[in-house]
């Protein structure tokens, strides 16, 4: 299975300069936070289960080959969602979040209610508003 990830950003993240690069960090870490987890989870299950650096399209867990996987360009292939091509690198226009969204990738052999009942013990639940 290949699951794309968003998480909404505080800031546009089409921008440049010290804000938006430390919100990406921030969206980095917890993406791989969760991620880590939820594969660990798999794995333990006995599933192949791996996710991408968002930044290097590279496994994170698993052999680094020659090949890479790009989050953003996946997303417009699986999901039909428009990119805005900034010259230096590629961004998705989420419906919902537009430009203020971190996209991510994990891939995984486990059958999805192996998968959900992974990502349910990972995710914590939602607080109070």
């Amino acid at each position: 299975l290949i699951v794309p990830t968003f998480q909404s950003a505080l800031v546009d993240l089409v921008a440049m300069g010290a804000h938006a690069e430390e919100e990406k960090d921030r969206l980095f870490h917890t993406f791989n936070d969760w991620a880590t987890g939820v594969c660990k989870r798999l794995r333990g299950a006995g599933y192949w289960a791996d996710f991408t650096d968002p930044a290097s399209g590279l496994p994170a867990l698993g052999d680094r080959f020659n090949g890479v996987y790009p989050d953003v360009i996946g997303m417009q292939a699986l999901l039909n969602y428009d990119v805005i091509d900034t010259g230096c690198c590629k961004i998705i226009m989420h419906p919902r979040f537009g430009t203020k969204v971190y996209p991510a990738t994990m891939f995984t052999t486990a059958p999805m209610e192996d998968l959900l009942s992974a990502i349910q013990a990972q995710t914590p639940p939602a607080g109070p508003a």
